[in-house]
């Protein structure tokens, strides 16, 4: 982040840079009918398979966070912009960062 610009995903990369003063922290969520469905088809998973990684990977999250900085990693107040990705799509998603990006102060 010093060298130049970079992207973070996953792994409290808000932690991480929460110091960081022209850091963009985005959460990027959906409901769990949402992420079923998209797990399914990407990973062409039953429903319960598909839940059982969901919710899988939320643990793995929410462990990692509050070991390392003993935080929830769901809490809004970590992140400048949230953006539910359901409501949004992929592209509109990526395009609300890129118009956050260029109006980050």
């Amino acid at each position: 982040a010093k060298q130049g610009k970079a992207i973070l995903v996953g792994r409290a990369g808000n932690r991480i840079l929460e110091n960081q003063p022209d850091a963009l922290h985005v959460f990027v969520h959906a409901p769990l009918e949402a992420r079923l469905a998209r797990v399914m088809q990407a990973e062409n998973l039953e429903r319960d398979k598909a839940k059982e990684r969901i919710v899988g990977m939320d643990r793995i999250r929410a462990d990692y966070v509050h070991t390392f900085y003993h935080d929830d990693w769901r809490d809004p107040s970590h992140y400048n912009l949230l953006i539910d990705s359901s409501r949004w799509g992929d592209k509109r998603s990526v395009d609300l960062i890129m118009w956050a990006l260029e109006h980050t102060a």
